[in-house]
C-alpha cells in the first residue's frame, strides 16, 4: 500500500536569514506553521540535517533519500517536496498539485513565480534514481529534475509569500494578524475553466472559500496584494 508523503526541508541556519524558521508566526514557529498546514492535506514529515549527522548540512537529495529509506510504512509514493519557509501555503493548493501529478505520471513543480507556493511532486522511484551532477542538485533537487522530462504547473499571477529575510517575516506575521482565514489556511477561492478540479485555476485573492462552500473577504488582501505580480 502507497500513500502521498511530503516532506519538509528545514534547517536552522541560513545565510540571508539565520533560524529563520524558529522564529514565531503566531503562537507557533515557522516550521510548525509549515508542517501544520501540509499535514492538513498528507502525511508530513520534517527533514532536518541534525537527524542525518553523516550527510552535509546542504544535501538536501540525500536528506530526501535517506528519510524515504527510514519512512517503510504505508510505502510512500509519490513524494512531495515542501519548503519549511512557505508559512502561507495552502493545504487545498497540495491537493491540486497532487492530482495533477495523477494524472500525468511525472514530475510535477509548481513555477518559480509561485514563490511561496512551492510544490513538487515525484515519484519515489524519481527520488532514489537521481544522479547529482553537482553541489547545486544536492541543494535544490529541482534542477536534476527540469533536466528530464516533467511538467510545470503555469500559475499566474507571480507572488512572493516565502521568507528569505527578515521583512518577509514581517509581511507574514502581518497577514496572519489581519485574517484569522489566512491563519488557519482557509485555501483562497478559485475559478476553475472546467470544474472545480479543472488545471485552469485562477486565484482570487480576495476571498476565501469556507467549509460550506461559501465566499468570506480575505481582510488581509490590502497586505497580499503588495507581494502579487
Amino acid at each position: 500500500m502507497s500513500k502521498p508523503l511530503a516532506i519538509i526541508q528545514a534547517r536552522h541556519g541560513s545565510k540571508r536569514f539565520p533560524n529563520k524558521v524558529d522564529e514565531l508566526i503566531g503562537e507557533h514557529t515557522m516550521w510548525y506553521q509549515v508542517l501544520k498546514r501540509v499535514d492538513m492535506a498528507v502525511n508530513a514529515l520534517m527533514a532536518w540535517p541534525e537527524n542525518y549527522p553523516k550527510l552535509d548540512e546542504n544535501d538536501v537529495l540525500g536528506r530526501y533519500q535517506a528519510t524515504v529509506r527510514e519512512y517503510s510504512f504505508p510505502d510512500p509514493d509519490p513524494i512531495i517536496r515542501i519548503t519549511a519557509d512557505c508559512p502561507l501555503i495552502e493545504p487545498r493548493h497540495i491537493l491540486w498539485v497532487l492530482g495533477i501529478y495523477a494524472h500525468k505520471k511525472i514530475p510535477v513543480l509548481t513555477s518559480p513565480a509561485w514563490d511561496g507556493f512551492d510544490v513538487e511532486v515525484f515519484s519515489q522511484a524519481t527520488l532514489m534514481a537521481i544522479n547529482p551532477r553537482d553541489d547545486d542538485d544536492r541543494e535544490h533537487v529541482t534542477p536534476a529534475l527540469r533536466r528530464g522530462l516533467y511538467y510545470e504547473v503555469p500559475l499566474d499571477p507571480p507572488i512572493h509569500w516565502s521568507v528569505n529575510v527578515p521583512d518577509d517575516l514581517g509581511f507574514v506575521r502581518e497577514v496572519y494578524q489581519s485574517c484569522r482565514y489566512c491563519a488557519t489556511a482557509v485555501p483562497h477561492h478559485t475559478n476553475a475553466a472546467a470544474s472545480i478540479g479543472g488545471w485552469d485555476r485562477h486565484p482570487i485573492w480576495d476571498l476565501h472559500q469556507v467549509d460550506d462552500g461559501g465566499l468570506v473577504e480575505c481582510t488581509a488582501y490590502d497586505v497580499l496584494k503588495g507581494r502579487i505580480g
